[in-house]
C-alpha cells in the first residue's frame, strides 16, 4: 500500500467512498514539538505548535454527500443563540455534545455567552483566523477548558497563547454532518492530535476551512493550516512534486509531504498535499456542484483515525486526473475510481481517478491510465 511519510511516521494512503449528490499544520513549521499533522513542518510547511501531529494518511470507509452548505445545523449548532443551556453556553454533560457555547459559530462575542469570538480576520491562531468565527476562551491548561466542555483542551497556535477548542470523536454513520460533532461545523474538522505523529493523544474540533468563501470577503483560506489570512496562499499546487524544506518559506501552498512505498520508510518522492474536512460541499478547489470538474477531493485521513474515520474528520486532498499526464509529480500516475468502490465519484467530479504511486497493494504495478480521451 502507498505511504506517506510525516515527521518519520510511515502510514497508508486509500480512499474515501463518495455518493452522489454533493451536499453534504505547523503554521511556523515547530512552534513547539507537536506541529499538526505531525511532521509537516518538518516537510515543508505543515504543523502548528502544541496541537500535535496525524502521523500521515490513511484509508477511511467514511462517505459524502446529503449535505447543504449549512452542514445541516445552521451557524448556531442547531441550539439557538443560548446554546441550549442559557448564558454560560454549555457545561457539564451538555459540553462538546453541540450545545455548549465552546466552538460555536459568531460574528461577536455577544453570540458566545461569556466567551470570546475569534473572527476570521482576528489573526489570533498563527496569524490565521478560524472561517465563519469561534466562540472560544483564552487558556494555559487543559483544565481552564473543562467548565465549558469536558472532553475540551487547551492549545497553542502562536506560542504562549492558547485557546480552548471542543473535544470530538472520530467516525460518523451517516451521510450528513452530525450537529453533535463539532457543531455540525463544514469549516471544523474533528482532529488527531499528537506529541510524536504516530501515537494518538487525543482528539478535538479545529479550524478547517476548505474555500475561500468560508472565510468571507477580503480574507482567503490558508490550505497548509485551515485557517483564514488577508493574503493568498502562494506555491505549488496540490499534487506537485516539491523538495523537503528544512527551515523557511516552504515550495507549495499547502504542505510538502513525503511518499514511499509500503515496506519502506524512504521517501521515493515529495508532494504538495492540503487539508479538508471529510464532506465538506466545497473542498480542494471543487465547488461542490455535481459535474463541475474537480482538481482535486478530500480522500486521504490519518493512520491515527484507523478504521473510524467518516464525515466532519480531519483529511488531505487528492489531486484528481483523468489520465497519467494530468498528474503534476511525474512520479505519480492516474490510478482509476474502477474497481476501488468509487465509480460513482467519477461523474460527480467529472475526472476518472486520483494521483499516486504506481506500486500496488499487492507489490504490483499499475500502468493508470496511460491516455487522454
Amino acid at each position: 500500500m502507498l505511504k506517506a511519510v510525516l515527521g518519520g511516521s510511515a502510514v497508508g494512503l486509500i480512499v474515501v467512498a463518495c455518493s452522489a449528490g454533493g451536499g453534504g499544520g505547523g503554521g511556523s513549521g515547530g512552534n513547539g514539538a507537536t506541529g499538526n499533522f505531525g511532521g509537516f513542518g518538518n516537510t515543508g510547511g505543515g504543523g502548528f505548535g502544541a496541537v500535535g501531529g496525524s502521523g500521515g494518511f490513511a484509508g477511511t470507509t467514511g462517505g459524502f454527500g446529503g449535505v447543504g452548505a449549512t452542514g445541516g445545523v445552521g451557524a448556531t449548532g442547531g441550539v439557538g443563540a443560548t446554546g441550549g443551556v442559557g448564558a454560560t453556553g454549555g457545561v457539564g454533560a451538555t459540553g462538546g455534545a453541540g450545545g455548549g457555547d465552546l466552538g460555536r459559530a459568531c460574528a461577536t462575542s455577544a453570540e458566545c455567552g461569556g466567551l470570546t469570538c475569534l473572527t476570521p480576520a482576528s489573526g489570533a491562531l498563527d496569524g490565521g483566523g478560524p472561517a465563519k468565527g469561534l466562540c472560544t476562551t483564552s487558556c494555559t491548561q487543559d483544565t481552564d477548558c473543562s467548565a465549558y466542555d469536558p472532553t475540551a483542551v487547551c492549545l497553542e497556535y502562536t506560542t504562549g497563547s492558547g485557546f480552548c477548542f471542543e473535544g470530538c470523536s472520530f467516525g460518523n454513520p451517516g451521510s450528513s454532518f452530525l450537529p453533535s460533532k463539532c457543531h455540525g461545523r463544514q469549516e471544523m474538522a474533528c482532529s488527531p492530535l499528537s506529541a510524536d505523529g504516530t501515537t494518538l493523544s487525543g482528539q478535538a474540533c479545529l479550524p478547517q476551512c476548505n474555500a475561500n468563501s468560508d472565510c468571507g470577503s477580503g480574507l482567503f483560506c490558508d490550505p497548509a493550516l485551515g485557517v483564514c489570512r488577508a493574503n493568498a496562499a502562494t506555491g505549488k499546487a496540490l499534487g506537485a512534486q516539491c523538495t523537503q524544506m528544512d527551515g523557511g518559506v516552504g515550495e507549495c501552498k499547502g504542505n510538502c509531504t513525503g511518499i514511499v512505498n509500503g515496506g519502506s520508510s524512504v521517501p521515493f518522492t515529495y508532494t504538495c498535499t492540503e487539508r479538508c474536512t471529510l464532506g465538506a460541499s466545497q473542498q480542494c478547489g471543487w465547488s461542490g456542484v455535481q459535474g463541475d470538474k474537480a482538481p482535486g477531493f478530500c480522500l486521504f485521513t490519518s493512520t491515527l483515525l484507523g478504521s473510524n474515520a467518516g464525515i466532519g474528520d480531519q483529511g488531505s486532498c487528492a489531486q484528481l486526473c483523468s489520465c497519467n499526464g494530468d498528474c503534476l509529480n511525474p512520479s505519480f500516475v492516474c490510478r482509476p475510481f474502477a474497481g476501488t468502490g468509487l465509480e460513482t465519484l467519477a461523474t460527480v467530479v467529472s475526472q476518472k481517478g486520483y494521483c499516486s504511486g504506481p506500486t500496488t497493494e499487492d507489490g504490483g504495478t499499475s500502468p493508470g491510465l496511460p491516455t487522454c480521451n
